[in-house]
């Protein structure tokens, strides 16, 4: 059985009708139409499989890229120690060296927020999420559908917002962390 169909798969897929398939195999072609079904299925259900694998694939790709620009993001937050190092000359001592450590908070890298936020907006699209499109088109011209992107200025745009309301928390914070005399 297993035998026939392949056969009958390879005699389908190079262009022979059904009646020529069962001349060729020796079966009535009610038999060739039913192998043909089943043939069908069974590819349909492999190309679902292959495609349900490959976007699982892509979307864990996509978890692991948004997981290092998380951390990168963190990294970029912390507070930086910044040493400066000063040369003094004293007529009575002479030359005296005298070090600084000052620390600074950091708002974080906005860059490593963009890739975040690329990596969601994949994943929505890869999973379909986004909201359906509405079109309307005048009556007799075929739809066309193009979708545009947003532009540099959007995207700058907002990360900028995103930036800025970062960092008002973090100025919140830290004011809160300072002593009353340090405000």
């Amino acid at each position: 059985m297993l035998q026939r169909r392949q056969r009958v798969a390879e005699l389908y897929l190079t262009q022979h009708t059904q009646w020529e398939i069962a001349r060729r195999l020796g079966i009535n072609q009610s038999n060739v139409s039913r192998h043909l079904k089943a043939l069908r299925e069974e590819w349909q259900q492999s190309a679902l499989m292959d495609f349900n694998a490959r976007k699982a694939e892509e979307l864990a790709k996509i978890d692991q890229l948004e997981r290092d620009a998380r951390r990168a993001w963190k990294r970029s937050k912390r507070t930086k120690e910044i040493e400066t190092a000063h040369t003094k000359k004293s007529r009575r001592r002479g030359e005296e060296s005298e070090a600084s450590l000052r620390k600074e908070p950091s708002a974080g890298d906005a860059k490593f927020l963009s890739v975040v936020q690329w990596c969601i907006n994949k994943r929505c699209e890869i999973l379909g999420l986004n909201a359906p499109k509405q079109f309307t088109t005048p009556p007799g011209q075929p739809l066309q559908v193009q979708e545009i992107p947003p532009t540099p200025e959007q995207e700058r745009d907002e990360l900028k917002e995103l930036t800025d309301q970062y960092r008002k928390r973090m100025t919140g914070a830290v004011g809160l962390m300072l002593s009353p005399s340090e405000n």
